[in-house]
């Protein structure tokens, strides 16, 4: 059984049997009813397999995040003691924080990214990639603030108040992060560029005689973004060695069942 499955079931509420005793036929069948409803009334949360897959990911992505704040520690543990602290830090995060949760948009992004891309619309794919470029840089700076203890409050302020381009350069120095490759930097930079110009609409004049024109422009931009696809897995890269110095693709591991770490 997946690990976030064998927690949920972990924390399941049992389910309501039927009294003992002897009972006419029908007072059975009344009774059978009535604990059905009784049940139903009791434990509202009893899911079909939609609904068990998706209460799986949410564990595993509420899971993950605690990884990647470093509040759980994958390495040096079996998969049966990584669980059982999965459970611990669970029960303990529902405690404090009740449901909410922060939902990371970040796969849905990148595939209707590439997806507009592919149908040509290059401007708004350049929108979603940096769109997606802004949130794994926030995504990174939340992660390593959380481990450093720093309050929510100013984690939030850091990232509102400081440009992309700040903290793709100074801000990962004072994170103590090594820097990101100048080539990605003015990738990101360049889709933000393109971003702005979609998004605030810089109008320009234009006729039959611009036609060559915008057709270079085009062919800039889809290269542009071909390109950026590069600086996606560089990034994705950098941050599961930098970042989460390899936790949560163990953590994924072992909460799929797939191998033990014991060191």
């Amino acid at each position: 059984m997946p690990a976030g499955k064998a927690i949920l079931a972990h924390h399941t509420h049992p389910t309501i049997g039927c009294p003992a005793g002897t009972k006419s036929m029908a007072n059975q069948d009344e009774q059978r009813s009535n604990d059905h409803d009784e049940e139903e009334s009791a434990n509202p949360f009893e899911l079909d397999e939609k609904g068990r897959t998706v209460a799986f990911e949410f564990v595993t992505h509420v899971i993950l995040g605690l990884v990647a704040g470093g509040r759980l520690e994958p390495r040096g543990k079996t998969r049966r003691e990584f669980i059982h602290e999965c459970r611990q830090a669970l029960s303990e995060w529902q405690e404090i924080h009740g449901a909410p949760v922060s939902i990371d948009h970040t796969g849905s992004i990148l595939a209707d990214a590439q997806a507009e891309h592919s149908r040509g619309r290059l401007e708004r794919a350049a929108l979603l990639y940096a769109t997606w470029f802004e949130h794994w840089t926030n995504g990174v700076v939340s992660s390593i603030l959380q481990r450093k203890s720093l309050s929510e409050e100013s984690t939030i302020a850091i990232i509102r108040k400081t440009q992309l381009d700040d903290k793709l350069s100074w801000l990962l120095e004072v994170l103590e992060l090594p820097p990101i490759s100048t080539a990605h930097r003015n990738r990101i930079r360049q889709c933000a560029e393109v971003r702005n110009a979609f998004v605030h609409y810089k109008w320009k004049p234009n006729s039959f005689l611009d036609e060559q024109r915008e057709g270079e422009d085009r062919a800039k931009v889809n290269s542009l973004l071909e390109e950026a696809e590069e600086t996606v897995a560089y990034l994705e890269s950098y941050r599961d060695i930098h970042v989460y110095g390899g936790r949560v693709a163990l953590a994924k591991r072992l909460l799929l069942g797939e191998g033990d770490n014991a060191g």
